[in-house]
């Protein structure tokens, strides 16, 4: 909503991992499934503002879930989560 507090959804640290990622990509999707927002090399960490990431419009209140996935030739984390979306 603008105050300043809890306006965006991040991630951060990943520069802190335990291997260096070689690929990023982060989802976020409706509770039916349908793709949002979608980020690919994320260096060091992320954020999402509710806003769909082609167009800018902004998202309607509700659960969102997320799927996040590092990988290297060897190693792959893969979280995933939601996130409760209020303006």
């Amino acid at each position: 909503n603008g105050d300043g507090i809890n306006d965006l959804f991040e991630i951060s640290g990943l520069n802190n991992l335990e291997f260096v990622p070689e690929h990023s990509e982060i989802m976020i999707f409706t509770q039916n499934g349908k793709l949002v927002y979608r980020e690919t090399e994320i260096e060091n960490g992320f954020y999402w503002n509710g806003q769909v990431l082609s167009s800018g419009v902004a998202m309607p209140e509700g659960a969102y879930y997320y799927t996040l996935i590092l990988t290297n030739g060897v190693h792959k984390i893969v979280k995933t989560g939601f996130v409760e979306l209020r303006r």
